[in-house]
């Protein structure tokens, strides 16, 4: 499941993941479900990601995802402070309906391909220790 603040890429991504395409366009996402079949291990698996949109975060609206949900992206926009000063919020969201040991969580901080000098990498590095989570930047663009 993918979570972060409208505008941060989370649809871009998921794109890029299913179709291996990046959509310029912005068309905000209520919410959408993408799903693709890949091979893991010589195993035929189906990776099913939900993309919650983000018209007013609201816990409530996602819960039934949440429950089913596996494994989460945190994603926040590496050019804006402000998506990234809500995933604390987010991650205190998943850890009401989940157990950490169930669970796999991670810090992505897409767009990467565009300037970004709005916070430090130390703070970025400093959460995701804080959270217990791994963190890498992305770029739906660049397919990175």
């Amino acid at each position: 499941m993918l979570i972060g603040k409208m505008g941060v890429g989370k649809s871009a991504i998921c794109i890029q993941i299913i179709n291996n395409h990046f959509v310029a366009e912005y068309d905000p996402t209520i919410e959408d479900t993408y799903r693709k079949q890949v091979a893991v291990d010589d195993l035929a698996c189906l990776i099913e990601i939900f993309d919650s949109g983000f018209v007013e975060w609201n816990i409530q609206n996602y819960e039934e995802y949440m429950k089913e949900a596996k494994g989460f992206i945190l994603v926040y926009s590496v050019d804006s402070l402000e998506s990234f000063q809500l995933i604390p919020k987010f991650y205190e969201d998943i850890v009401k309906f989940k157990k950490l040991e169930e669970i796999s969580i991670i810090l992505c901080g897409n767009k990467s391909d565009l300037p970004h000098n709005t916070f430090a990498k130390a703070d970025v590095s400093a959460l995701a220790k804080r959270l217990s989570i791994q963190h890498f930047e992305s770029s739906a663009k660049c397919k990175i």
